[in-house]
């Protein structure tokens, strides 16, 4: 039993040391900024919720990220297969002002 502790607590300490490097690394470098691209709807996807009545996922891609957000499935005026203006920020995609409205 002692030696399958000890077993275990070593390998969370080669996996916990790299890790924490690599996150610090990642945690130093500068955030991108932000700038208008465009992407296509790929899925809507409809939720009902007790907290979140009538939300639409929309999913956009283009050729280098993706990107998910939600509206309220009155306000969603796109279709699959639209091409919509979006914000990227590295590979993430967020909705503009003017997406699907």
């Amino acid at each position: 039993m002692r030696t399958r502790t000890e077993l275990l607590l070593s390998l969370a300490g080669l996996i916990a040391v790299p890790s924490s490097v690599l996150v610090a690394h990642f945690a130093a470098m500068p955030v991108q900024p932000k700038r208008p691209a465009t992407a296509r709807v790929v899925a809507i996807k409809g939720r009902e919720g007790r907290l979140y009545e009538y939300r639409d996922y929309v999913v956009v891609r283009n050729a280098h990220g993706t990107g998910q957000f939600s509206m309220n499935d009155g306000d969603v005026r796109c279709h699959v297969g639209d091409v919509v203006p979006v914000e990227q920020q590295g590979v993430t995609l967020t909705r503009a002002a003017k997406t699907c409205r």
